[in-house]
């Protein structure tokens, strides 16, 4: 309704209760939400940009506000300092798939299985030095309710580093 009424960006920070039966340990059913609306001018891109503008801040606010707190976990529990590329890495989904390795086997049209998207991380890191990444472009096939097709041309106003 505030992007309606000619508010450019919009969010909220709020508790989150699913409910849902996720016995998985990648899924929460209680969790603290970033919930971001964005009205943009010529394409989805510009979302992307924001979008990582806004967790390499928080990125970085954590780092410099609680490094003494980042360093008492650390010392239990002995961890890599996490890195960020800025801007923030947005991939296609084909360069995601292009990077597979190590026998995790993946099709060019597949959706990304836990043990890809696992592999995948290591791969990031390994090329980019990076532990944040986003994907773009993903296959209508495999999502067809959530993927809108890609355009063949993009407007060349969309400065972005996103393609």
């Amino acid at each position: 309704m505030s992007i309606a009424g000619d508010f450019d960006k919009v969010y909220t920070i709020v508790s989150v209760f699913l409910a849902e039966d996720s016995n998985t340990h990648r899924h929460v059913t209680e969790f603290m939400g970033l919930d971001l609306e964005m009205a943009f001018k010529f394409h989805y891109h510009e979302v992307m940009k924001t979008i990582g503008e806004v967790l390499i801040g928080i990125f970085k606010g954590l780092q410099a506000e609680y490094a003494h707190e980042i360093a008492a976990v650390g010392s239990q529990y002995p961890a890599e300092p996490f890195k960020f590329a800025e801007p923030a890495l947005i991939l296609k989904h084909s360069e995601a798939i292009d990077l597979r390795a190590d026998g995790v086997e993946i099709g060019d049209e597949e959706d990304m299985s836990t043990p890809f998207e696992k592999q995948l991380g290591r791969l990031v890191k390994a090329k980019y030095d990076a532990d944040f990444t986003s994907s773009t472009q993903f296959p209508l096939a495999v999502r067809p309710f959530y993927t809108i097709p890609a355009r063949t041309t993009i407007d060349t106003r969309t400065a972005t580093t996103c393609s």
